[in-house]
């Protein structure tokens, strides 16, 4: 039998060989995803206020109160009012839109460099960096940007509430940590595993939720495909770290919740709203 490269013909041949090309520089094809979702959201490299959606804009005198912390029982803001848990888990970043406001930046530049232009950036960088992940050092890995970036939930949340379509992104990160570490039962995944989990939660807890859901999955599908018992545990642990060091990092709105409602003196509804 002849061998199957010399039965090869030469377009066959670099057709494979273009195939099998791979990324041996991630780094740079990062930034170089990065600088194109910058190009792709030319619109918001300016000086205008972007209002869309819910997305309001509020007074430079209303982001100095963030400063240096929020308030938690501010009754128009978080755990004061009837939403009980409306904005509770965004304190971080109001308390970096507070420094921002403290130091004397006007809104246009606080959003850009809080919310718009860190969404921009991410977005097509995670949906490859997630792809990278699955795929390997494949080129292919690159279309995990496209189908991500394109998406019309990306798109539509983009152009409405900023926030969603971030946390979404950071997400991606997350899970490819938590995947590292079950993978390698590695303790250091799993502490940036909490870490991106903290930050996508400090952008919006919606897509964070999303996330953790996620995460879960793919511990049950692990398990089934392995299931070797003593394997099983060591991830559990890993799994059970990474949660127990993220819950560890909302605590400066979990605890409140808990003792909301427990003091009758406290001017809040009795109820919070879930919704």
């Amino acid at each position: 039998m002849a061998n199957s490269k010399s039965s090869q013909s030469p377009l066959t041949a670099a057709v494979l060989r273009k195939t099998e090309w791979t990324i041996t520089k991630p780094a740079r094809v990062g930034v170089i995803l990065g600088i194109l979702g910058l190009l792709m959201r030319y619109s918001w490299i300016n000086t205008l206020p972007l209002v869309s959606g819910d997305q309001g804009w509020p007074t430079v005198s209303r982001l100095k109160t963030y400063f240096p912390w929020p308030r938690i029982w501010d009754a128009t803001d978080g755990l004061g009012g009837i939403n009980a848990t409306f904005n509770s888990f965004r304190y971080p970043i109001y308390a970096i839109e507070g420094w921002m406001a403290h130091f004397g930046a006007h809104w246009w530049l606080i959003e850009r460099v809080v919310q718009y232009l860190p969404d921009a950036v991410v977005v097509p960088i995670a949906g490859w960096y997630l792809a990278r992940e699955i795929v390997g050092e494949s080129r292919w890995s690159l279309l995990g940007a496209v189908l991500f970036a394109s998406s019309t939930y990306l798109l539509i949340e983009s152009n409405s509430e900023v926030p969603l379509a971030l946390g979404a992104a950071i997400g991606c990160f997350a899970l490819v940590s938590f995947v590292r570490s079950l993978k390698h039962l590695s303790i250091k995944w799993a502490v940036v595993t909490a870490l991106w989990m903290a930050l996508a939660s400090a952008v919006d807890i919606r897509p964070a939720f999303i996330t953790a859901l996620m995460m879960g999955l793919y511990f049950v599908v692990s398990s089934i495909t392995e299931p070797t018992p003593r394997l099983i545990a060591k991830r559990l642990g890993i799994s059970t770290l990474a949660g127990a060091l993220y819950l560890t990092t909302q605590l400066f709105w979990l605890l409140p919740l808990l003792a909301y409602g427990t003091n009758s003196q406290l001017p809040i509804a009795k109820q919070p709203d879930f919704n």
